[in-house]
């Protein structure tokens, strides 16, 4: 089943009706709808984009921008989709910087795509942390200078989890792990 989440669309009248010339002109080149945000994402990246995709990214051509674009076509199509955006849990220290994908909710399920591939797969690693078109902090009457990620590696084993429960539990746990 679907999860509830807010599909709006945020684009003018002049912006939809460029995003559907943009999901025809997609749709024309693919096969299904995987095919199809592959294409649309291919357009919304290449260097040689269209006059079409430079008037709706404007100047912000960042992977965020991207995501919540597509996203945006996608949904004045018809078609459920939203921006992801999380951390690459393979890299830790201060100061990560946040990775955007976009999901597509594709059959029955959600499918992600790299903005910087286009790809229907993004990273393992990748742990989302908000979706949609939020950004991480919003802070009214006041300005945020910056802010920071920090990402700190902490492994445990199942096993040893295991082990420490059924020290307080019994054995049960422990006889079947």
């Amino acid at each position: 089943q679907l999860p509830p989440f807010a599909q709006e669309i945020t684009l003018s009248q002049t912006a939809q009706t460029i995003a559907r010339t943009l999901y025809v002109s997609a749709h024309a080149k693919s096969s299904d709808a995987t095919s199809l945000v592959s294409v649309l994402l291919r357009d919304l990246i290449s260097p040689d984009r269209s006059e079409n995709v430079r008037f709706l990214l404007g100047d912000d051509r960042s992977p965020q921008k991207i995501a919540m674009l597509a996203a945006q076509i996608l949904r004045v199509n018809g078609m459920i989709a939203r921006a992801v955006h999380g951390v690459d849990l393979a890299k830790t220290g201060i100061s990560i910087e946040t990775k955007t994908w976009l999901e597509v909710h594709v059959g029955d399920h959600w499918q992600a795509f790299s903005v910087a591939t286009s790809e229907s797969r993004v990273p393992a690693s990748y742990f989302a942390w908000w979706r949609g078109d939020a950004p991480f902090v919003k802070i009214d009457g006041g300005k945020l200078d910056r802010q920071r990620i920090s990402v700190t590696r902490v492994e445990e084993t199942v096993l040893r989890q295991t082990l420490a429960l059924g020290k307080h539990t019994g054995a049960f746990l422990t006889n079947y792990s």
